[in-house]
């Protein structure tokens, strides 16, 4: 009997049938294993470098809080800082050891302004050295329904006031769902606050809230001091502001985000304990313009 060839064949040889069967099943299996790795983000410079986070745990500077339940904190995400980022998430945990947090929620800055929307969120999973880091798509659904808010993965572009934070939570909260969102500059204080009361009213008292911000920029190092200490009244009265009570403007680099924080800490719990304020000479030991930074921690 003859056998047809070429792509319009109507036969093939019994062989040649079972290889391409096991090609396809090869090539679905392959598939099925590689997928659930391609749909994350990796976007932050150094967010998957296992060598440097390592270091940055092994060299933790220890924080300790007066905080008897944290259900909010401030910290940097500037890497010159890495140690006393771990230090702050360290004693985060160790005042919620009598819950878990389920979710936590990090606010930060839109550096870049990257995007369409001045309220970005991210609903992918991120990559870091421990593992990844998955989406609490409940609350990003229902955030991302606000007026001037969407799902937007291309503002997290190189966005380190996320991607810097994000193995540090992932190493020492390992079971939490994130949810990403950053602040153009644009959104306003009612916008701010809106969220605030949103994400308080979506969340309970197992999820925490994360400002990622960094204070003082490009000043001298007795200059940013001077600041500091004015920052420092806000952010230990946060409490005393309300919405007919304007929250004074401070060096900051996430404004609206504070003011995000503060609505939310108006439900959660609002002592608080700054377990440090340091800026980059005195962790460098080089005398230049300075970045300043305060490690928070905000509870009951």
């Amino acid at each position: 009997m003859e056998k047809y060839k070429g792509t319009d064949s109507p036969m093939v040889s019994a062989s040649a049938f079972i290889r391409i069967t096991c090609i396809l099943a090869v090539c679905a299996v392959l598939s099925c294993v590689s997928a659930p790795d391609d749909d994350y983000i990796q976007y932050s410079s150094r967010s998957d470098d296992r060598e440097f986070y390592d270091r940055a745990i092994a060299e933790t500077v220890r924080l300790q809080s007066r905080v008897n339940r944290a259900h909010a904190g401030i910290c940097s995400h500037h890497l010159l800082a890495a140690p006393y980022m771990s230090g702050f998430f360290r004693a985060f945990r160790e005042k919620t050891k009598f819950f878990t947090p389920r979710n936590i929620i990090i606010i930060g800055p839109n550096h870049r302004s990257l995007g369409s929307s001045p309220i970005a969120l991210s609903a992918s999973r991120w990559k870091t050295p421990y593992g990844f880091c998955n989406p609490a798509s409940d609350i990003i659904t229902a955030v991302s329904s606000m007026t001037n808010a969407s799902i937007d993965e291309d503002a997290f572009t190189y966005e380190h006031s996320i991607g810097a934070l994000l193995p540090f939570v992932r190493y020492y909260f390992p079971k939490a769902r994130i949810v990403p969102i950053i602040l153009m500059p644009s959104v306003t204080r009612q916008e701010a606050r809106a969220l605030g009361k949103l994400i308080s009213d979506k969340t309970d008292i197992n999820d925490v809230l994360i400002l990622s911000a960094d204070f003082v920029h490009n000043k001298a190092q007795e200059g940013a001091r001077a600041i500091d200490m004015r920052s420092r009244r806000v952010l230990e009265n946060l409490h005393t502001y309300n919405s007919s009570s304007p929250l004074p403007i401070i060096e900051i680099d996430c404004n609206r985000g504070l003011e995000l924080l503060m609505t939310y800490t108006m439900r959660h719990g609002s002592a608080a304990d700054i377990l440090i304020r340091t800026d980059s000479s005195e962790i460098s030991g080089r005398a230049a313009p300075v970045t300043s930074y305060f490690f928070v921690l905000y509870g009951k």
